[in-house]
């Protein structure tokens, strides 16, 4: 199933139902789709076109999934950026991503306009939040125009690009195909028997694979809930936990040593997902875990 697919699906078998919560808002699928559209028929009258790469720097937000499956409507290309990129390594990236549009954090503008100045093929930015200078992506979102038709990509095209961090060397882009998304998503839902009872949590970066193929497609898979934190809080962790109702919640292994340092709360059931990251960890078990103080009983990535 392609990508666009399943946030169609979803609105179309359950448009009223709650599918995203973040930043004390919740959203339908519907209302999700619809800001979609908006963003699609943006790009399109912005000139993208199938194939073309979008680059999105943005914070886990309703607006970056709204841009994400507007882009993957028009079968353009997502090219999911860190916001926290600065300098030579930005200005790398948004040059050899071929990017012609880049949406970012209106905060994120000045510190950005050098890399932005340098992109070759740099057509259009627009700013969430405040313009600084550029069109406030808030004012594409909000206009109600027709949306294009979905366009429907060929076994193994692009479908979004995700960039490595660079550590041994220039960042490389990593091309990602509908397939993928599936794959990962049906693994994870199956791996873990999640079902539409099941509300998934994450605050790890919406740029990454993680959140991308796991979270956010796997509760699309198996109609569950997604609740959606903007970055992880120690602090504010469980709390997050216990007001969206988490039944899985996805992590690296780095968070686990600092939640166990908290104080115990009381006892919850829930799934805990650890990538790659938490080494010592080789299998998934549904554990009452001590909110706090939770033993990593959980899968690691292949």
């Amino acid at each position: 199933m392609a990508l666009v697919e399943l946030l169609e699906r979803r609105r179309v078998e359950r448009p009223g139902d709650d599918f995203l919560c973040v930043g004390g808002e919740t959203w339908s699928a519907a209302r999700l789709a619809d800001r979609a559209d908006a963003c699609a028929t943006a790009l399109a009258a912005a000139g993208v076109q199938r194939g073309h790469h979008v680059a999105l720097m943005l914070e886990n937000s309703a607006d970056f999934l709204a841009c994400f499956f507007g882009v993957a409507k028009l079968g353009a290309v997502a090219v999911t950026l860190n916001p926290a990129l600065r300098g030579d390594t930005l200005a790398y990236i948004l040059d050899h991503s071929d990017a012609r549009v880049l949406v970012l954090e209106g905060e994120l503008a000045g510190a950005a306009a050098a890399a932005i100045d340098g992109a070759s093929r740099l057509e259009t930015v627009w700013a969430r939040g405040c313009g600084a200078g550029h069109v406030a992506l808030e004012e594409q979102l909000d206009w109600r125009r027709a949306a294009p038709e979905p366009v429907e990509r060929r076994p193994g095209e692009c479908t979004a690009i995700l960039y490595t961090s660079g550590t041994t060397g220039r960042p490389k882009g990593v091309m990602l195909t509908d397939y993928g998304y599936e794959r990962a998503s049906r693994w994870f839902v199956e791996g873990l028997r999640l079902s539409e009872e099941d509300v998934l949590h994450t605050c790890l970066p919406l740029f990454h694979v993680n959140a991308q193929q796991l979270s956010l497609c796997g509760a699309l898979t198996c109609g569950a809930r997604l609740a959606l934190d903007r970055r992880f809080s120690a602090s504010g962790f469980w709390r997050s936990i216990s007001e969206y109702g988490v039944t899985s919640f996805n992590l690296i292994g780095a968070m686990l040593g600092i939640l166990h340092a908290q104080a115990p709360r009381p006892r919850s059931a829930l799934t805990v997902y650890a990538s790659r990251a938490c080494r010592r960890c080789r299998r998934r078990s549904t554990a009452s875990a001590r909110s706090g103080s939770a033993s990593c009983s959980s899968t690691a990535m292949a």
